[in-house]
């Protein structure tokens, strides 16, 4: 089972999705197979009444892109504690162990993140030793 792993970017005020993050969901939405699970991860940076996750998961619930219906929200996961990269990465390894373990085993991960954070992303995956994973990421 192949799942995507949109990362969060810091929230406006009162809850408003920055530019990058915006970008990242419409990234994801041109990509979506319609079938794979997706992972919105992000926790409360800003201090706000919502963490990232929430956002994206309500954004990509209520969003159309070119007419093609929103994303079901059966197949949205929430990884809403993280405040960092590697947060986003370790806490969102463990939705997915979790995945694992109930359901289909996970064979790709795709992350969809930023190419002014792509770099960040790979030394994650680095020095977290996921190298061997599957793991792609795509740049938006």
């Amino acid at each position: 089972m192949k799942v995507f792993l949109i990362l969060g970017n810091k929230l406006e005020k009162n809850c408003k999705i920055s530019s990058i993050l915006k970008k990242r969901l419409q990234c994801f939405l041109k990509i979506d197979d319609g079938v794979s699970k997706v992972i919105v991860s992000g926790g409360n940076v800003a201090k706000e009444k919502h963490t990232e996750a929430f956002i994206m998961r309500k954004y990509l619930i209520n969003k159309q892109l070119n007419g093609v219906k929103n994303v079901d929200d059966k197949r949205i996961l929430l990884e809403n504690k993280s405040k960092d990269t590697y947060e986003n990465i370790y806490f969102s390894l463990k939705v997915l162990r979790k995945q694992s373990r109930e359901k289909n085993r996970v064979t790709k991960l795709v992350i969809v993140t930023s190419e002014s954070h792509k770099k960040k992303v790979e030394c994650v995956i680095k020095e977290g030793n996921l190298e061997m994973c599957n793991i792609s990421i795509i740049t938006c």
